[in-house]
């Protein structure tokens, strides 16, 4: 199970184009770090994905990271264009 956030932006005017500007935005996919095993069964641990987010700034994995308070989440979608870009440098 993954989290859905929503981007709204509200606008002074409620017009046909907003509301289709509204409708038309991308649902992001953001996942805790004990849910990334269920995920990718089989593939990344919890521990794991622990170590590439301690290593982030070294590794890249900086760019899938997304921090509210103490509660580190993952964006699903930059996690598997980081794995794509993991198997393109080999």
């Amino acid at each position: 199970m993954y989290f859905l956030f929503h981007k709204h932006i509200q606008e002074p005017t409620t017009t046909n184009h907003h509301r289709e500007k509204i409708m038309t935005q991308k649902e992001k996919r953001i996942a805790t770090i004990k849910q990334i095993p269920e995920l990718y069964h089989g593939i990344f641990t919890e521990s794991s994905i622990r170590w590439l987010v301690f290593n982030e700034k070294t590794n890249g994995f900086y760019k899938c990271v997304r921090r509210i308070g103490r509660r580190v989440l993952i964006d699903l979608d930059q996690f598997e264009q980081w794995i794509d870009s993991q198997a393109e440098k080999k």
